[in-house]
């Protein structure tokens, strides 16, 4: 007599993960991004800790050279400065960047981790500044060596008299 084997709860995970994630493709409607492209994980920088980030981007005829400094001085916020050199159509400018991130819930192999971030850029010598506002999810698939990340937020821009709002998603 051979009676059938429960699936384990690892199996259970699995199949719920690969669900939802198949769900989600599946509704996925067709998106047009523009720059910036950018999707942040729910993690900071280590208690007492900094970190120095620089990369170029270079799409079509634009450039821009990008630095961002990072420091956690308490257990669960990151606050991190930036600025970076645009060229764009033979005009170039800097723009300052700042932004804290507030870590909810660290996320593991088997949990769900959440953050939420502030920040803010401004070009220098032009009237022109914005600031937002995103959530974080960060969900681990296979442990940590493969993580799904989304982001929710909204964004709000100032060039001149002219403002706007709009959702951000990634």
């Amino acid at each position: 007599l051979v009676l059938p084997l429960a699936p384990s709860a690892c199996m259970r995970v699995v199949a719920l993960r690969t669900l939802v994630i198949g769900t989600c493709a599946v509704l996925t409607l067709p998106a047009h991004a523009g720059r910036p492209l950018a999707t942040d994980d729910a993690a900071i920088v280590e208690t007492s800790a900094c970190q120095l980030e620089a990369w170029t981007e270079r799409p079509r005829s634009d450039r821009s050279n990008r630095i961002n400094a990072g420091c956690n001085p308490f257990a669960t916020t990151e606050f991190s400065l930036g600025a970076a050199r645009v060229a764009h159509d033979a005009v170039s400018f800097t723009v300052q960047q700042w932004q804290i991130k507030q870590l909810l819930r660290a996320y593991d192999e088997t949990q769900i981790g959440f953050a939420v971030a502030l920040g803010g850029d401004r070009v220098r010598r032009a009237d022109q500044h914005g600031s937002f506002a995103t959530a974080m999810t960060t969900l681990p698939l296979a442990a940590e060596a493969r993580l799904l990340h989304l982001n929710l937020g909204v964004q709000h821009e100032h060039q001149g008299r002219r403002s706007r709002s709009r959702a951000t998603w990634g």
